[in-house]
């Protein structure tokens, strides 16, 4: 779980070894009315053995958690369910965290 803006400026940059480990976003706008989430994952792949890069940015209208605690997430890496704490965050599952470097940034506005 990343706190995510509402600038949308939150990249991650990982560095993986010798694993080829799966990834999720969860999409967090909720659908409609009725409170629905789309399906389980907004984005999802397979990082390479022994690569490093970036994933997002991730823009807050669709990948902030916006009510974690009445959502329920199927088909996802981890089917674990999201707290409160996930508010205003984005998720982001690994199948595996072994060999697996993942550090979180954030762009920042300036104004001049």
């Amino acid at each position: 779980m990343i706190p995510n803006a509402s600038n949308g400026g939150v990249w991650l940059y990982y560095t993986c070894g010798a694993v080829t480990p799966s990834y999720q976003v969860l999409i967090g706008d909720l659908a409609g009315t009725s409170g629905q989430v789309p399906p389980a994952t907004a984005e999802a792949g397979t990082l390479v053995t022994s690569s490093s890069g970036w994933l997002g940015p991730f823009s807050p209208s669709t990948y902030n958690q916006q009510s974690p605690t009445t959502v329920t997430y199927s088909g996802a890496i981890n089917t674990t369910a999201l707290t409160s704490a996930a508010l205003g965050c984005v998720v982001i599952d690994f199948s595996s965290g072994a060999s697996l470097c993942v550090r979180a940034y954030q762009n920042v506005t300036v104004n001049p």
